[in-house]
């Protein structure tokens, strides 16, 4: 998991949100092929509800990039939407998917921003899926770039071709690792997302979008 982002603190947009929030002053663009809204799960246990505290008409917008981990990427953005539903059930928050990208808001999402206010980078833990990550990060705008690896295993990363070394400087916890889902899991998911179903992957998810939605709120001028 991410320096600085732990498992344990509380899920509250409203500590996030910086004094003076304004809209930004930007023209909203169509929604991208393929948005559809996601039917909110139900809310496990472990999961706290979602304030709803993103400005009305600006949702957040988020893009993943999975050239270099296609199955992990569409894993994760599943998982995110997921979360971010469940947790916003019961609070009005609305959460769009589509193939490389969601966004959530409040108020309603008949628009998006032009531009998303993060891309993920998606990228197995290994060196040719890593390596091809670093060249992808160090093409796009360090205030939205984020990294997330499919694999919580700093001990082994010498062991498997691996090396943070090899990624650009990126922002303080803008780089998530997130846990490998073992055969029984994924046998579960069968039934239910993974991010709902399999509590220490929905953990990761739930750090990951706190993290993304501090970013996004503290791009509101």
């Amino acid at each position: 998991m991410a320096p600085g982002i732990a498992a344990g603190f509380r899920f509250d947009f409203a500590d996030l949100q910086p004094a003076g929030l304004r809209l930004l002053d930007a023209v909203p663009a169509a929604l991208p092929a393929g948005a559809r809204p996601l039917a909110a799960g139900r809310r496990p246990g472990w999961l706290p509800p979602l304030l709803p505290a993103f400005p009305t008409g600006w949702p957040l917008r988020v893009a993943f990039v999975d050239a270099c981990a296609p199955v992990f990427a569409r894993r994760l953005r599943e998982g995110l939407a997921e979360v971010l539903a469940a947790a916003g059930r019961e609070t009005g928050v609305e959460v769009l998917a589509w193939p490389d990208g969601l966004a959530a808001g409040c108020g309603g999402l008949e628009s998006l921003p032009a531009e998303p206010h993060a891309v993920v980078v998606a990228a197995e833990l290994d060196s040719e899926s890593a390596q091809a990550a670093a060249q992808l990060l160090r093409s796009l705008d360090p205030a939205r770039a984020w990294l997330a690896l499919n694999g919580d295993l700093p001990g082994l990363d010498g062991t498997l071709g691996f090396s943070e070394a090899w990624f650009p400087p990126l922002r303080a916890g803008r780089l998530a690792r997130l846990p490998q889902l073992a055969e029984r899991e994924l046998e579960r998911t069968a039934a239910r997302p993974p991010a709902l179903g399999v509590r220490r992957f929905g953990l990761a998810c739930l750090a990951l979008a706190a993290g993304l939605a501090g970013s996004y709120l503290e791009q509101q001028p």
